[in-house]
Parts: C-alpha cells; structure tokens; sequence
C-alpha cells in the first residue's frame, strides 16, 4: 500500500529529492538543474509517497502568494508510473492548498516544441489532471528547453462529499469487459495495481472498474454502481447510515490506504464509499 506523508525535516526533503531525480534521466539529466532543485526543495512543503517504507516518490510545492503556489518539482520513480501515485501526490497538496485559502496551482514542464516522448506523458498527465495550457515561454530555461506553464483552479475540499470517484460495471467476464469498454473508451489509460492483481481504465480522473457479476450484483442495468470520495470514510459512513443507509458490502482496504464500501439507501439503490 502506498501511503503519502508530509516531510518535515530539510535535509530528507534534498535526500529523498536527489535519489528519485536521479533515477529518472529521462526527465532529468541536467546536472545543475538537479543540483537546484535539491537546494530550493530544503524550505518547500513536501510529500513522499511512500511504499513498504521505501520512499519511491515526492513532490515539493513553491508558495508564490497567498492565493497562487506552483508544483516546484515532482518525481516518481519509474517503475511506479501510472499506478495513480502522481495523482496522490497532488490531490494531498491541493487538499492542504485549499486549506490554507490558496486558489490557484500552477506548474512548468517542457513544451511540446520539444519532440520529447517522455515530456509528452507528463504534458498529458497534468491535462488529464484538470490544468489548462496558459503560455510558452520558449528561452525562460534555455532554446533547447521550451517552457510551457499551465494552472487550475484548486478543488474546495470542504464538506463531505467532493466528487464521483469511480463507476463500476458488473460484467458476466471481466477480462472480456475490460477489453470491450478500452475500445467503446479509446481515450482511457489503462491502469494496472499489481497489488492487487487488477486491470481498471481512466478517463478525464475517474476510474473505470469492471468487475465480476454474482449473486450480490449481477450484470445489466442494476449493475451499475458510482463511488464517492471522501474526505473522511468514517465521518461520510455515518452521516449516511445515521439517514437510515444500511452496509450491504465491505468495508474492505484497497490502494493507498483507503477503504471502500458499498450502502444501500432506504429506496433500494447502491452508492460507494471510497476513502481514508
């Protein structure tokens, strides 16, 4: 399980930065360029993701003003690429960003005026993430490192309820089904959690999960199930079933450290819960 924690001491803040930017060449190979965001990370709040105690990413955010702070640098190391741990990574900083009355998040990466494929998953990993392409600043690094700065707008993570996390769809095959909703949603990522030995898609942040029919929920139109993330999974279960919502499944761990469960309202229907 991949927990994110908050990095209070300086020196481990320029350790655990060196040692992931150094085993991603392909994103960073400039040897000054490492050497200062090892320096400028010291003072920065930062996140590890952390995985069976081994720190295997991080990101490190820079406070421009009291309503604007930019992702200063993040790294994940690449064996861990698109397992939703850069998605953690942000949504923790944003939550704590909003909660510090900060309303906008901004962040730099290589123009696509540079023919770099790994800089294109990055470019569409934070479009994916909901920032909009602002402007190219094509010599703020140098000529050879066009910059491209984009921003969003930060989530308001009060209340309980923030968004639809996850739809799930009950198929009689699930490797059958994963195949067919791939093609029916070509713009997908395909995700794979080898934890758990399971295959999801995502599209525009939200999870699409195929899973086994059976006798508790069977294909067809009853199938259909949307999860919501919480802030609080106790807090939300309780408000819900103090409505008169009563448990029908879980709750059970999944990824990250969540937990999820599935409550019936007092009509009949089904709604998920999903978080820590």
């Amino acid at each position: 399980m991949t927990q994110i924690e908050f990095c209070t001491d300086e020196n481990s803040r320029s350790k655990y930065c060196n040692q992931i930017l150094r085993s991603l060449p392909c994103w960073f190979g400039i040897e000054s360029a490492i050497v200062d965001y090892v320096n400028d990370v010291k003072t920065m709040d930062t996140w590890l993701a952390i995985d069976h105690k081994d720190v295997i990413g991080f990101i490190s955010i820079n406070k421009h003003s009291s309503s604007t702070a930019e992702i200063h640098v993040m790294g994940i190391e690449e064996n861990h690429h698109r397992k939703g741990i850069g998605d953690l990574l942000i949504k923790t900083a944003e939550k704590k960003l909003a909660q510090e009355g900060f309303r906008f998040l901004t962040v730099k990466t290589l123009s696509e005026s540079h023919p770099d494929e790994n800089y294109k998953k990055t470019r569409l990993f934070y479009l994916k993430y909901g920032f909009s392409v602002v402007e190219e600043f094509k010599t703020l690094w140098s000529e050879d490192n066009p910059c491209l700065f984009l921003i969003k707008p930060i989530q308001n993570y009060k209340g309980i309820f923030k968004r639809v996390e996850a739809v799930m769809i009950h198929v009689p095959d699930p490797k059958v089904g994963i195949a067919w909703y791939q093609k029916a949603f070509s713009e997908a990522k395909l995700i794979h959690l080898p934890e758990f030995d399971f295959d999801l898609l995502e599209l525009n942040g939200i999870k699409i999960e195929v899973v086994q029919a059976d006798e508790k929920v069977g294909a067809g139109a009853f199938g259909l199930a949307v999860d919501w993330e919480v802030e609080s999974f106790d807090e939300a279960f309780k408000h819900l079933t103090d409505l008169g919502a009563t448990l029908y499944r879980g709750p059970m761990k999944i990824e990250a450290g969540f937990r999820m469960c599935k409550l019936k309202d007092p009509f009949g229907n089904l709604l998920g819960l999903r978080g820590p």
